[in-house]
Order: C-alpha cells, then sequence, then structure tokens
C-alpha cells in the first residue's frame, strides 16, 4: 500500500464491521483480522469518519437507497470530500500494476502477504 501513491482509507464503519466479520473468522485460524489491524497501526491503512452533518446525512441517505452501512459511509464520505473510491476490482488492478509494473510482490514474512493473496484471487 506504500506503493499506491494516495492516501488509502476505510471508514470508521466498515473498520467497525470489517473486525467483526474478521475476528468471528480468526477462529478459523485466518490471520485478516490482524492484518488489517497491524496495517491500521502501521498507517498503511488510515481510517476515517463523520465530520459534518453533510456527511451524516449522505449517510443516511446512501444506506436508504444502497441497504449497507459501509458502501454507504465510504460513498457519503468520499462524495462529499471530492474524493475517489476503489473498488476490489480496481484494488486488484492496481495491486496487479504494482506487481507487473513495479515488479513487487510482498516477501514471505510481510505482515500484509496473506492480505495480498486475498486481494489478489
Amino acid at each position: 500500500m506504500k506503493s499506491i501513491p494516495a492516501r488509502v482509507v476505510v471508514t470508521e464503519v466498515v473498520r467497525e464491521k470489517e473486525l467483526i466479520a474478521l475476528k468471528r473468522l480468526e477462529e478459523e485460524e485466518n490471520e485478516s483480522a490482524a492484518q488489517f489491524e497491524t496495517a491500521i497501526i502501521q498507517g498503511l491503512l488510515g481510517v476515517v469518519d463523520f465530520e459534518s452533518e453533510s456527511e451524516e446525512e449522505a449517510f443516511v441517505n446512501y444506506a436508504f437507497e444502497l441497504g449497507d452501512d459501509g458502501e454507504s459511509a465510504t460513498c457519503a464520505i468520499a462524495i462529499q470530500r471530492g474524493w475517489a473510491i476503489a473498488t476490489e476490482i480496481e484494488l486488484r488492478t492496481v495491486l496487479d500494476s504494482i506487481r507487473t509494473k513495479g515488479r513487487y510482490i510482498p516477501s514471505r514474512n510481510h505482515p500484509l502477504l496473506s492480505w495480498w493473496q486475498t486481494s489478489m484471487q
């Protein structure tokens, strides 16, 4: 993620949802929750929250339309702040470009190797 020439963030809503889901899977020896938290702690992944009433209002409207709190929070914050949104498909494309054009693959002991491999599938 350090190779991506932009700040990469998730919303607090997404962070909470993902951690809950990943911790449920953690019982099955899933390393994803630890990797997700490590990426945040190391500053590889930022976490943002609503900063204005207009962001919160947009969130409620998107939640009504989309039916998903994570996507709604992401859209509300990104649109209100004029930020771009990357989907999982776009993320795979970016990681593939980093792998091929940058000739980079995380080392075997890199803390985000499992995340990288999962994201590339």
